[in-house]
């Protein structure tokens, strides 16, 4: 028989605005102001009796979920249709179904071009210096991008294409194959997911026993970081960006921490185009970001150019790659390295 909480009900029966004290309805502020108010009365400092201080811990837990649910959009929209299993399903479920609407918001943002149009070409979450570093994976599938020159490979990368790169995948990240990499580089796109997700829940044995199961443990273990590039797309609305400070990334809809219980440096990594400008801009965990508005425009054409067929692959979003007039525009290039992001819109 399950225990009870603070409040005397079972452990697993409470429900995240029954513990804020707040209607369904209530306002971002209301939520805010809830839980600042019962934080301070649930403290477990506030508590010197052992099993009172116990019981406040295990309310003061609750409390901090309820909030960080309810105080992200996404994820509140997420809870108020599915509940918590809808929660619980995990990053596969998370992206197989932001998936499809990031992938129409990418072409809506990328229709509004020249004049405006915010599309997320490539972001990484974890640590991001290996994977942007000179000679890393994000220039080697920049590179592998740009020796692709029709539309059609950016969008659905040729099979076949050399495991010591890594390519863009049509799942919403870039695939990378080398010793370094292990494969991990695409994780977070929908279709990478799911396929875990289904093998998973089919609890097959793939083919060759005991000699697959050498071969998985020969492989070099998954890269620090994660690609959240469709995660991100998702959150645009109206040409905007946002995430606030003070939250760590993974707790956003579709990431997940890709070092748990490590002490990694943990940070954002984002390629964006705006416009007809590609720009760049890495952020701490908990800083906050708002785009456009932030970052450097990348000066080298070409850079700019592989950092629009990754998006294009990511997103499924050939007419990135498309003149003005023909259903999108291609991206400039800044006159001069360092050139700030545009100011968000009013």
């Amino acid at each position: 028989m399950a225990g009870q909480d603070f409040w005397g009900k079972p452990v697993e029966d409470y429900e995240y605005y029954a513990v804020l004290n707040v209607p369904r309805d209530a306002t971002d502020e209301d939520i805010r102001r809830a839980y600042r108010n019962l934080a301070q009365s649930y403290h477990p400092d506030k508590h010197t009796d052992p099993e009172l201080k116990e019981k406040a811990q295990e309310a003061f837990g609750k409390l901090q979920e309820a909030y960080e649910v309810l105080s992200d959009p996404v994820r509140r929209q997420i809870y108020d249709v599915y509940g918590k299993a809808g929660l619980e399903a995990g990053a596969a479920a998370e992206c197989s179904l932001i998936g499809p609407v990031a992938r129409r918001k990418a072409r809506s943002e990328a229709a509004k071009r020249p004049a405006g149009g915010l599309v997320v070409l490539d972001a990484v979450y974890g640590s991001v210096e290996p994977y942007i570093a000179e000679g890393g994976p994000q220039q080697q599938a920049v590179a592998a991008a740009a020796a692709n020159g029709t539309t059609e490979g950016a969008a659905e990368p040729a099979a076949g294409s050399s495991a010591a790169a890594a390519t863009p995948t049509p799942g919403g990240g870039t695939a990378v194959a080398d010793a370094s990499g292990g494969g991990r580089g695409g994780a977070a796109a929908d279709g990478g997911l799911e396929a875990e997700a289904s093998s998973s829940i089919s609890g097959q044995q793939e083919p060759g026993g005991a000699e697959q199961a050498d071969v998985e443990q020969q492989q070099p273990p998954p890269p620090p970081w994660l690609t959240v590039t469709t995660a991100l797309q998702y959150l645009v609305t109206d040409s905007r960006l946002v995430l606030h400070p003070g939250v760590p990334k993974k707790n956003q809809m579709g990431f997940a921490d890709p070092t748990p219980g490590a002490s990694t440096v943990r940070q954002l990594y984002v390629a964006y185009l705006y416009g007809g400008q590609v720009y760049e801009v890495t952020v701490d965990d908990t800083q906050g970001l708002q785009l456009p508005g932030a970052g450097e425009a990348v000066a080298d054409a070409a850079r700019a150019q592989g950092l629009l067929r990754l998006g294009a692959a990511a997103l499924r979003v050939p007419e990135l790659l498309l003149p003005p007039g023909s259903g999108g525009g291609a991206a400039g290039t800044a006159s001069a390295s360092g050139t700030p992001a545009p100011s968000p819109r009013a």
